[in-house]
């Protein structure tokens, strides 16, 4: 992730929210809206709070942030996301399926986001002009870059045929595994892609042990949250991995075959500019 990019883009929405215009004297306030615990916001966190030092903006003088952390349970982001959307804030900063969750609640407040596939998931027509309320930041987007992973996995260890995606249950783990098969069925050596999904955080010891008993050869990691709070764990399972996330890359045994995440500018302030 590139954070001062999507600091930026958070505080240009902010500046050209419409609302902030009728009241000099009003301070905005944001809710920042994460999927898994507070500890594992990480970079992301640190990102966007040093993104908006730089553009001028300090909390308790002239912003007010709401900071929401599901603690990796869905039932509590939906939770989170009603009670977000009930409290009209000027915008939202979500990330991942939070993203997902409060844009299908709202079409008027502004999301500036940073997920998977906008466009594949409907909240974007396309990553140059997405009209709506969402714009920001997309990772891990489209077939060139999950067979970019294959293909430096393949390279690093030309005998694997056997690789499995840990990924958890979700609009972009799936989008992610159908594009990673897809790739795999275009190769020549065409290696088995064996599927290890999890709901929540607390199935993922249990689903590394079904991947240590299955012993893939390598193994792709999603991105979601849930996974890169369990980076350490992942890590000891001892498997050549690759991720777009940074906390897994940087994992000893990964660190030989990951690519640090992607990210792709789409909208930064235009369609938030153009919502009231």
């Amino acid at each position: 992730m590139k954070r001062r990019d999507f600091a930026a883009a958070l505080a240009s929405a902010v500046l050209g929210v419409p609302r902030l215009a009728e009241a000099q004297t009003r301070v905005p306030r944001i809710v920042f809206l994460w999927f898994g615990s507070a500890d594992s916001a990480g970079d992301t966190l640190r990102g966007f709070k040093a993104g908006l030092r730089e553009f001028g903006y300090e909390e308790g003088r002239n912003l007010i942030v709401d900071y929401r952390y599901a603690d990796g349970s869905e039932a509590r982001l939906v939770e989170l996301a009603a009670a977000a959307v009930a409290t009209r804030p000027d915008l939202i900063s979500a990330f991942g399926r939070a993203t997902y969750a409060v844009a299908t609640l709202t079409r008027t407040i502004p999301i500036v986001s940073l997920s998977g596939d906008p466009v594949g998931l409907g909240l974007a027509a396309s990553l140059s002009h997405p009209g709506g309320n969402v714009t920001g930041m997309t990772v891990q987007v489209g077939h060139e870059l999950v067979g970019k992973w294959l293909e430096l996995l393949v390279e690093v260890l030309p005998r694997a045929r056997q690789i499995g995606m840990l990924r958890v249950l979700s609009p972009w783990g799936a989008a992610q595994l159908g594009m990673l098969r897809a790739a795999a069925e275009r190769r020549a050596d065409a290696p088995t892609i064996d599927d290890f999904p999890v709901h929540d955080a607390t199935e993922v010891p249990s689903t590394l042990e079904a991947i240590k008993q299955a012993k893939p050869d390598a193994l792709v990691v999603d991105n979601d949250v849930t996974l890169v709070s369990k980076a350490p764990e992942i890590g000891a399972v001892g498997l050549p991995a690759i991720s777009g996330s940074q906390a897994i890359s940087r994992m000893p045994v990964c660190s030989s075959a990951t690519v640090p995440a992607f990210s792709t500018s789409f909208a930064i302030s235009r369609a938030i500019s153009t919502t009231s």
